[in-house]
């Protein structure tokens, strides 16, 4: 049974001798960030684009669902096949866009999904980049702060080679008054002793942060941010995925609505239906039901005929 996220079938590539010395290096952290940054762009250009594409599909249903309606609306008896079924036909307008509606309502979703992930994960990239950051310069200040304890401590031990060459009788003039060479080997010798204290404390003090920070939080870092990416990148596949299966479900169930199983009720059955010849005689053939007061005759119509007067006729005997 093979229902793994494909990620995980992959997880060796990690383990790889290639990979694990750029993991274990100085450049991973920067290196995840960047690409973590890369998956959040990503999922913004997504988004995006599903806002602008339920916008307009939103838009495209509102006037898919009214225009129609405002035609072809049929009353009477008197209607044709032809007009009964164009409206019929523009009756597929709205069977389509309720189908189209619950598209728009599947990309709204996707939308806030997508957003709200964006959302999380720009909080934790930016969280994570922040205490690396912090741990990081603890560690590069504590070098900082031993190298200037080594700098200090190493001038120290070139004057007391210069001193240790002067002529020991010389006495040095200071601002209390004049010092032996051995009173002044005596005061450098206890600086000397301070230096290298506090020398060897700032490396010793640096050398365990930096051990702590390479050893431990580094690599947690390092595969926490490898977990985000991954994570964040997954997320979106799945949303690419249920875009395909929306669109997908889209186009069929349209298919379905104009050419469903019942094919009398198919788009197509409607626009078969119209029989114009048939029409034009019941049309006709209503003329012929209200009897001789029929609009068969126009009165204005009818001819006169000649005929003389019957009282005209008497005086011809």
């Amino acid at each position: 049974m093979h229902h793994h996220h494909h990620h995980d079938d992959l997880a060796h590539l990690f383990s790889t001798p290639e990979i694990k010395k750029v993991l274990n290096s100085d450049v991973a952290i920067n290196a995840l960030l960047s690409r973590l940054k890369q998956s959040l762009l990503t999922c913004e250009e997504f988004m995006k684009f599903i806002r602008k594409k339920y916008a307009f599909e939103e838009e495209h249903v509102q006037e898919l669902s009214k225009q129609y309606k405002h035609f072809f609306n049929i009353q009477g008896s008197t209607n044709s096949s032809l007009k009964k079924m164009i409206h019929e036909v523009l009756g597929f307008d709205g069977k389509m866009a309720q189908v189209k509606q619950s598209y728009i309502t599947a990309l709204q979703k996707m939308y806030s999904e997508i957003s709200s992930l964006l959302l999380t994960m720009t909080k934790l990239r930016k969280s994570v980049k922040e205490n690396s950051k912090r741990l990081e310069k603890d560690v590069s200040d504590a070098i900082h702060s031993a190298e200037k304890a080594q700098s200090r401590y190493n001038s120290l031990c070139q004057d007391w080679d210069k001193l240790r060459m002067t002529d020991p009788t010389k006495t040095k003039l200071t601002l209390r008054g004049s010092k032996t060479t051995k009173e002044q080997e005596e005061e450098l010798l206890r600086k000397i002793d301070n230096a290298d204290l506090e020398y060897k404390q700032k490396v010793d003090h640096s050398n365990s942060l930096r051990n702590t920070f390479i050893t431990k939080e580094r690599p947690r870092i390092v595969q926490e941010l490898k977990d985000l990416i991954l994570e964040i990148d997954t997320a979106m596949t799945i949303q690419l995925q249920k875009y395909t299966i929306w669109t997908e479900n889209l186009v069929l169930n349209t298919g379905v609505t104009i050419s469903p199983l019942d094919s009398t009720k198919s788009m197509k059955s409607f626009a078969g239906s119209v029989s114009n010849e048939r029409d034009l005689y019941s049309f006709l053939n209503k003329y012929n039901q209200t009897g001789k007061h029929s609009l068969l005759i126009n009165k204005n119509l009818i001819p006169v005929s000649y005929k003389k007067h019957p009282s005209m006729n008497h005086g011809q005997k």
